[in-house]
């Protein structure tokens, strides 16, 4: 119940003045819910104001459940100060909930959700790709392929809540993708289960050339408000 900040420093290629030195916040799985409630996420919401961000991005697994009651449990979202903005992305627990009950909680929030989509942010391409939905198609290849002339050649950031397509990522030009999802395996032994499924890079920074990784072990819980072996995480990005 007490995450703790975690600062690490990505370059990214081409990147404007206006962003060098500057701080990019990631929260993911935060899992507000029966467990963590409007009180745990407004303690979040100060530590994250403490380290005075430019922007603030979530990488999906905000909400676990408690269907009607989702914009009451987020309300301390809106008192984030960063300047550029609050960005959101889905996970998995958003799509078993519902995207259109997400949506309507979120409507009323300073959180702009980022459905396959590019916003440029002075000078910064921020890109969302939402969790695949159950049953839906996915060809994300294709869906790049669309969205690349938005940020082509563009100093960008990826939010897609799992590591995963890094090959396909690395292709397409992404130069950071902050990613989540996996809780490091939460309970001890089971971060060797993430490990193996996402071939190391479970959790960290991950860098090769102009494209970086990190994935980030999140501030909440899923099932057991329990970790062993790993502490819960607000990660603090300064980009150079």
């Amino acid at each position: 119940s007490h995450p703790q900040l975690k600062m690490i420093t990505v370059r990214i290629p081409g990147l404007p003045d206006t962003w060098k030195g500057k701080r990019v916040v990631q929260l993911s799985d935060v899992h507000l819910g029966d467990v963590y409630r409007t009180s745990f996420l407004q303690r979040v919401v100060d530590q994250v104001n403490a380290t005075e961000p430019s922007l603030v991005v979530i990488t999906g697994d905000l909400f676990d459940g408690m269907n009607d009651q989702l914009d009451s449990l987020a309300a301390p979202l809106a008192d984030i100060r960063a300047e550029k903005g609050t960005y959101f992305v889905t996970g998995n627990h958003e799509v078993h909930i519902g995207m259109d009950i997400v949506r309507k909680a979120l409507d009323v929030l300073p959180v702009r959700m980022l459905e396959n989509e590019v916003v440029d942010v002075d000078g910064l391409a921020v890109i969302g790709i939402s969790y695949p939905e159950r049953k839906a198609s996915f060809n994300l290849t294709g869906l790049l392929e669309r969205m690349n002339p938005s940020f082509l050649g563009k100093p960008n950031i990826l939010l897609f809540h799992a590591p995963m397509h890094i090959g396909i990522f690395k292709a397409a030009g992404i130069n950071l993708q902050l990613s989540g999802h996996t809780h490091l395996g939460q309970l001890f032994p089971f971060f060797f289960i993430t490990k193996a499924i996402y071939h190391g890079h479970d959790y960290g920074l991950y860098q090769d050339g102009e494209y970086a990784l990190y994935t980030t072990n999140g501030v909440g819980t899923w099932g057991p408000p329990l970790r062993v072996g790993n502490t819960p995480e607000i990660v603090v990005i300064t980009l150079e």
